[in-house]
């Protein structure tokens, strides 16, 4: 049995993620956190109170959902290879990563002033999944058909790892601490796969073909391209994510992030999706505390399969549209009570 970590003490636990192990239903229905996701579009993610301050100093804007996911098709350029043709419709993540089911768009705007955690009950609603016509024909079927497939994988192992804990994830959101996986293990995967689909997913959210033309590695790499590091400053991060909101934080520079203890800014995009989270680091010094850094699995051949292992591998909620804020609940109210306290 996996043993999940919360802050202190640390508790002895190991566990291979092998593949046919699990029944995919079995696994989605984890507190049916796959049935409804909730899409969050978020803006530069800082201090709640400075918000606006905040957007006109660096000169950034919250991107809209609309920006992200034209939903009709049309004629521009392709967001991977860069070539204007008629685009047609991504999922993202792939459909067959529990991307199918009916959920409500949320702005941000609708949540900047909020107090409580829980999601309003507004927002436009979809059906099927999120997704946008940001691809072009060539580009949607090479990623879905030589990449999807592996990220479907890592989710249906991702989803039954957090099924077979004896705490699931709602009972962790509530508590206070930061959870992690002492020792995890994906065993007989495509990490060269599963980048390339994080990759394009990355250049889907950037609104543009523009992020494609500024590191050309990432266009090379998602189309098919010999393995090769990551270009600087570019680092991608892996966590887990046990929150029904789904938050994709995407735009041509990305979304400002402002380490308040650092005084630092960063530019990334993230796609946070049940049971998997990833953030590409665009601009700015790398961020060691967010989440596992596999930028070397760009370093691997599409075609070399292998066992990844993982220590401390952080399960993390989305309560608030910052990015990459993954707090818990209980950490996010225990946060409060110290603010407050001061």
């Amino acid at each position: 049995m996996p043993s999940l970590e919360i802050s202190k003490p640390e508790y002895a636990g190991q566990h291979n993620l092998m593949g046919g192990r699990s029944d995919l239903e079995e696994a989605k229905s984890v507190n049916n956190r796959f049935n409804s996701p909730f899409v969050i579009v978020g803006p530069p993610g800082v201090d709640e109170n400075s918000v606006a301050e905040m957007l006109k100093a660096i000169g950034t804007q919250a991107s809209t959902a609309g920006d992200l996911f034209p939903k009709v098709a049309h004629e521009g350029p392709c967001r991977i290879c860069g070539e204007t043709r008629m685009l047609t419709e991504e999922h993202i993540p792939p459909r067959g990563a529990f991307n199918k089911e009916r959920g409500r768009t949320v702005e941000v705007g609708a949540l900047l002033s909020r107090e409580e955690l829980e999601m309003p009950d507004e927002g436009e609603v979809f059906q099927g999944g999120i997704s946008g016509f940001t691809l072009c024909d060539d580009c949607n079927n090479l990623t879905g058909t030589c990449w999807g497939r592996e990220y479907q994988e890592w989710a249906r192992r991702a989803a039954w790892l957090m099924r077979s804990q004896p705490q699931l994830p709602p009972e962790v959101d509530e508590t206070p601490g930061y959870a992690r996986f002492p020792s995890v293990t994906f065993k007989e995967v495509f990490p060269g796969r599963l980048v390339r689909q994080v990759l394009s997913m990355m250049l889907s959210i950037s609104g543009s073909a523009e992020l494609g033309q500024r590191f050309s590695d990432l266009r090379e790499l998602v189309l098919g391209g010999p393995a090769r590091p990551l270009p600087d400053p570019l680092r991608l991060y892996f966590l887990l994510y046990g929150s029904s909101t789904a938050r994709i934080c995407g735009g041509e520079r990305g979304q400002a992030w402002w380490s308040v203890n650092e005084r630092k800014l960063r530019r990334i995009l993230s796609v946070d999706f049940c049971p998997l989270a990833f953030v590409l680091l665009i601009e700015g010094p790398e961020i060691p505390a967010l989440g596992v850094d596999i930028s070397s699995f760009t370093t691997w051949d599409t075609d070399k399969q292998g066992e990844v292992p993982f220590s401390n591998l952080p399960l993390g909620f989305g309560h608030k549209p910052w990015p990459a804020d993954y707090r818990s609940r209980g950490q996010m109210l225990a946060d409060r009570v110290e603010l407050d306290g001061e």
